[in-house]
């Protein structure tokens, strides 16, 4: 697993950032960004802690396909 982001707070195993990377190779560094940036400002840690992988891959993917940069 590695973190991601500026603050490191998204953590993706290297499959499943190949994944987001697949499916929008242009916007998924942009999300996790975002992602990151959310926690951080918002002070979230706590409750983005005890997410695994997988669920930090389905948000960044569900962000994605809300603003229509993957298509399902």
């Amino acid at each position: 697993m590695k973190h991601f982001g500026l603050y490191g707070n998204v953590v993706l195993n290297d499959e499943l950032y190949d994944r987001l990377k697949i499916e929008s190779e242009e916007y998924a560094d942009e999300y996790i960004n975002r992602l990151d940036s959310h926690i951080e400002m918002h002070q979230l840690h706590k409750q983005y802690s005890a997410y695994a992988p997988n669920q930090f891959f389905i948000k960044i993917f569900d962000m994605l396909r809300r603003d229509g940069h993957v298509e399902v």
